[in-house]
């Protein structure tokens, strides 16, 4: 369980540290890009990993990232999209282990998993398939949603993640 000033802390970050363009501006020009996280960490004290929506990461990489990066560093990590969008959140418990189990070295500095789902991904369609992916959701593991489709801002679908305690993500796209 969180403390309470663990929840309360406001961490700014961005949605991967491995920009090319970065480079002279950011990361210092010679600055070898398999340092760019460490450095990256030493200004900012959180990330979204967005690599991990195409793969899960490598056991390897995993571990790497939570070596280079300090303590009270955290990572954000979107669920594949083999789970949200090919998937669509149906028949996918053995996907969502085998992601699960590539983060495990980062457990103790993975704030949430985002679940970001697509345009596409509709309440006509996507009510039971959502219900029943939200009850399989392992506790020992944080969730966000960002629902893409704005048939999903009702009442009742707030009351669904607040009753598994996920995390709305709302993005301002305008």
């Amino acid at each position: 369980m969180l403390n309470l000033n663990e929840q309360q802390k406001i961490r700014i970050g961005t949605c991967a540290w491995s920009f090319e363009d970065w480079r002279g501006a950011f990361f210092p020009p010679d600055l070898p890009p398999s340092h760019w996280l460490e450095a990256y960490a030493r200004y900012f004290p959180a990330v979204e990993v967005d690599t991990t929506f195409y793969a899960a990461p490598s056991e390897d990489s995993a571990r790497r990232w939570a070596e280079l990066t300090p303590a009270s560093f955290r990572f954000v990590c979107k669920l594949p999209r083999e789970i949200t969008h090919t998937c669509k959140l149906r028949d996918c418990a053995s996907q969502l282990t085998a992601f699960l189990r590539a983060l495990e070295p980062l457990a103790a500095k993975l704030q949430v998993i985002l679940i970001q789902l697509p345009p596409s991904f509709t309440p006509k369609d996507g009510k039971p398939a959502l219900r029943k992916f939200l009850s399989q959701l392992p506790r020992d593991f944080r969730f966000a949603i960002e629902f893409r489709h704005p048939g999903w801002h009702r009442p009742q679908i707030i009351g669904l993640l607040e009753r598994y305690r996920i995390c709305w993500v709302w993005a301002d796209t305008s």
